[in-house]
């Protein structure tokens, strides 16, 4: 962690021009995108601030949303730092109370999809319980 504090300070902060600062955020934007693209999902939103990045991303099969942040910048230049947090949403506005899963800037897609497959496949498993359900009250008749 010590040496990505350095790497901050040394090449973000105390740059004269400071233009390596503001070409970082949207290197970060550019490699999410190679995720996202690379795991089925789009760039619904993406906010960036001095240390902080924030980003939606949408399932291009399903309306199904994933929000990405981290509230600092070392987590992309530190690959092995996990301070990149990760929620399933309900929507492209709420996040729902699912746990935080805290991952790596390079597990962001794979994390993002497995949370999507996890959804998915828990939703269905209570369509199915309910039918059967159903299906066992009408039996009962």
């Amino acid at each position: 962690m010590n040496f990505t504090n350095e790497w901050i300070e040394e090449k973000i902060l105390k740059k004269p021009s400071n233009k390596n600062y503001e070409d970082y955020p949207n290197q970060m934007r550019k490699e999410l995108e190679i995720q996202a693209k690379k795991f089925d999902f789009e760039i619904f939103s993406y906010t960036k601030d001095h240390y902080l990045m924030s980003a939606i991303l949408k399932d291009k099969t399903e309306d199904r949303f994933i929000s990405v942040m981290t509230r600092e910048l070392s987590c992309f230049k530190d690959r092995m730092y996990r301070g990149v947090e990760i929620r399933y949403m309900k929507n492209s506005k709420m996040v729902s109370r699912t746990v935080v899963t805290s991952v790596s800037w390079n597990e962001i897609g794979i994390t993002a999809r497995r949370l999507i497959e996890c959804r998915k496949n828990l939703e269905n498993r209570n369509r199915e319980e309910k039918l059967q359900k159903k299906l066992e009250e009408e039996l009962e008749r």
